[in-house]
């Protein structure tokens, strides 16, 4: 059978829920935590530790989000900077050697913007058995 709480039990037990969490309402009072937490979502109370903790994630989550804008920021800046040797390098490399260059820089570009970085293809069976039929016709022609 379900036990009724006393008001005042309730009472104590959703301020304490308030100010210290769950946990503690449950264990300075004897009712069970998940009761005081459904007393406290019935009445759209919430725990302040809680409230804080979410604040937390969600300033920690901005710096984050931020740093990685300045590193991208920083990178881009960089890239900037070598594009510009580069030009004045050309005359003077060779080609494999930039073109070697600008392949990575392509590479770090896209991956900086969100692209693809590679391309994957595959061949279907219908695509394999066309191109079968014109690696015949070539032989017989």
């Amino acid at each position: 059978m379900r036990q009724v709480w006393p008001a005042e039990v309730r009472e104590r037990a959703l301020a304490l829920y308030v100010n210290l969490g769950p946990a503690e309402a449950s264990r300075q009072t004897g009712v069970p935590r998940n009761t005081i937490a459904s007393w406290a979502h019935r009445n759209g109370v919430q725990c302040v530790a809680t409230e804080q903790m979410h604040l937390a994630v969600e300033a920690q989550a901005a710096q984050h989000e931020a740093r990685i804008a300045k590193l991208a920021d920083d990178l881009l800046h960089i890239a900037q900077a070598r594009s510009d040797r580069l030009r004045e390098r050309i005359a003077t490399d060779s080609e494999r050697e930039m073109a070697t260059v600008m392949a990575i820089a392509v590479d770090k570009m896209q991956l900086l913007t969100g692209k693809a970085t590679a391309r994957v293809e595959s061949i279907t069976a219908e695509h394999r058995e066309t191109l079968g039929k014109l690696l015949e016709l070539k032989q017989v022609s």
